[in-house]
C-alpha cells in the first residue's frame, strides 16, 4: 500500500503561497487510510440505519393494512352469525304459525260441530212444538168435517163452517212462518216416505190399487224435509 504522509510545513520557511499550503493539508488529511477507513464505516452505519428504517416503515404498514382486513373478517363473521339467528328465529316463527293455524282450523271444526249440534238439537225441539201445533190443527181439520155434515142434515150454519176455517187458515199461516207447509196426498201412489198406511180400502179399478183413497191425517213439509207423513188409507184391488 501506498502510505501518504502529512507534509509538516517549516516554520522557518515560509511559504509564498498560503491557500496552496491549505489544499495541500486537506489532500493529505483524506489521502490518510485511518480517515478513509473511518469515513467507509460512517457510511455503511448511515446505510444500515435506511434500510433499517425502510424495514420498520414497511411492517408498520403491513400492520395497518392487516388491521382492516381483521376487522373485515370480524364484521362477516358477526353477519353470518346474525343470519344464522334470523333463520332459526324465523323457522321457530314458522312453527309458531303451523301450530296456530292448526289450532284456528281445530276451533273452526269444534266450533262446526257445536253449531250443527246445536242446530239438530234446535230443529227436534223445533218439530216437537210444532208436532203438538199439528195435533190442534188436526182437531180443527176434525171439527170442520163435523160442521159440514151438520150442515148438510140443515143442523148449522154456513157461518160456523167459514169461523173454523178461518181459524184454520189462520193457524197454517202461523205455522207457515215456522217454514211448514201442507202436502196433499189425496190420489197420489202410495210412498211410504210421505205416507202412513192407516187402513186398506177395497177398490174395484185395478188402477187405483196402491192408491191413496182417503186421507185420514194430513201431512206437512218443513223446508225440504219431511215434519209429518201423512195417515192415508189406500187402495187395494
Amino acid at each position: 500500500m501506498i502510505g501518504y504522509r502529512r507534509r509538516v510545513s517549516d516554520p522557518n520557511k515560509d511559504d509564498p503561497n498560503p491557500a496552496t499550503s491549505a489544499a495541500a493539508d486537506v489532500s493529505d488529511v483524506a489521502a490518510s487510510p485511518e480517515i478513509a477507513a473511518s469515513a467507509e464505516a460512517a457510511g455503511e452505519a448511515d446505510a444500515f440505519d435506511a434500510v433499517a428504517a425502510a424495514a420498520e416503515l414497511s411492517a408498520s404498514l403491513g400492520e395497518e393494512a392487516a388491521a382492516p382486513a381483521s376487522a373485515e373478517k370480524m364484521l362477516e363473521l358477526e353477519l353470518l352469525d346474525l343470519t344464522k339467528a334470523l333463520d332459526a328465529r324465523n323457522a321457530e316463527l314458522a312453527q309458531a304459525n303451523a301450530r296456530a293455524t292448526a289450532a284456528e282450523k281445530e276451533i273452526d271444526q269444534v266450533k262446526t260441530r257445536l253449531e250443527r249440534d246445536s242446530a239438530k238439537q234446535v230443529e227436534a225441539k223445533s218439530r216437537k212444538f210444532l208436532l203438538a201445533f199439528l195435533e190442534v190443527l188436526d182437531d180443527l181439520d176434525r171439527a170442520l168435517v163435523s160442521v159440514r155434515e151438520d150442515v148438510a142434515d140443515g143442523d148449522a150454519t154456513q157461518e160456523v163452517v167459514r169461523g173454523v176455517e178461518l181459524v184454520r187458515s189462520s193457524f197454517l199461516t202461523k205455522l207457515s212462518s215456522f217454514g211448514v207447509t201442507h202436502r196433499p196426498s189425496l190420489g197420489e201412489a202410495f210412498d211410504p216416505v210421505f205416507h202412513e198406511a192407516f187402513t186398506q180400502v177395497a177398490v174395484t179399478d185395478p188402477a187405483q190399487n196402491g192408491t191413496v183413497m182417503t186421507v185420514l191425517r194430513e201431512g206437512y213439509m218443513i223446508g225440504e224435509e219431511l215434519l209429518r207423513a201423512a195417515g192415508v188409507a189406500v187402495g187395494k184391488a
